[in-house]
């Protein structure tokens, strides 16, 4: 049974999908979340769905991530809500050469992943000036980053490792 997913509450149709079979992730105190494999006409593709304990945690959400998008904010490509208003569908962070972390992650870490852990970040200096450019963003459109927002990337299979972001969470945004 396809499931439809749209960008906005009140907005077009949406887009139906067929959602596969779901893994858990994690869970926190608005929901939990899934990696799941969803099919979209001929194309599957992995993507994250959030099931959400109430519909009103499901559209602030929602609103937080147009709100940091609008701002100019790094988000995620792809974050959908359902036609119940309690799910969202959103892009993973987890590529062919990266591992996305969370910063509650219930023990999913690199050594989870069965990848070695960092030693060095390449990019480290880079990486702080775009954090606080992105803070800098945030604090002028009067949204506060929490300490579970941020999502990290790190390349598999390696020591020396760049370092990246995106504001994920939008639960707290």
């Amino acid at each position: 049974m396809k499931e439809k997913y749209s960008k906005k509450q009140e907005g077009p149709k949406g887009t139906g999908v067929e959602i596969g079979a779901a893994q858990y992730i994690s869970e926190g105190s608005r929901g939990v979340a899934f990696q799941t494999e969803v099919i979209i006409g001929s194309k599957n593709r992995i993507f994250v769905l959030k099931k959400f304990f109430y519909k009103e945690d499901a559209k602030m959400a929602l609103e937080n991530y147009q709100r940091a998008k609008k701002a100019g904010l790094k988000v995620f490509t792809t974050y959908r809500i359902d036609e119940t208003s309690k799910k969202i569908l959103m892009t993973t962070g987890h590529t062919d050469t990266d591992v996305c972390l969370g910063s509650i992650n219930h023990g999913n870490s690199l050594e989870y992943f069965n990848f070695p852990t960092i030693k060095t970040i390449s990019n480290f200096d880079q990486f702080i000036e775009k954090y606080f450019t992105q803070a800098k963003i945030a604090a002028n459109a009067g949204i506060e980053i929490w300490q579970d927002t941020p999502f990290f990337f790190v390349k598999k299979n390696t020591e020396n490792s760049p370092l990246d972001f995106v504001l994920g969470d939008m639960d707290t945004l």
